[in-house]
């Protein structure tokens, strides 16, 4: 049995065969270019909402700076000098 199912019905089982690999293989690429296409149209804003584009890393970069001074790890010098230095 040579191949399974289709034993007895010949090179129109095979074609059969071959025609629903390819049947799935079409809709698995437009699955995957449609999954593709909207994670990267969509990059752009998670990037800036989870602190990986330039606006969101400054700002949360000042904001552990705030965080850092009000528990007092850091004096108000070494405060205005750092906060100077992100500014640059």
């Amino acid at each position: 049995m040579p191949f399974g199912i289709i034993h007895g019905f010949g090179a129109i089982g095979a074609l059969i065969v071959v025609w629903w690999f390819f049947r799935l293989l079409v809709v698995g690429a437009v699955v995957f270019l449609v999954v593709y296409a909207v994670r990267s149209l969509s990059k752009g804003d998670n990037r800036m909402r989870y602190g990986k584009g330039p606006i969101a890393h400054d700002d949360s970069a000042k904001r552990i700076l705030d965080e850092r001074y009000a528990r007092g790890e850091i004096s108000a010098e070494e405060y205005r000098e750092m906060k100077e230095e992100l500014r640059k």
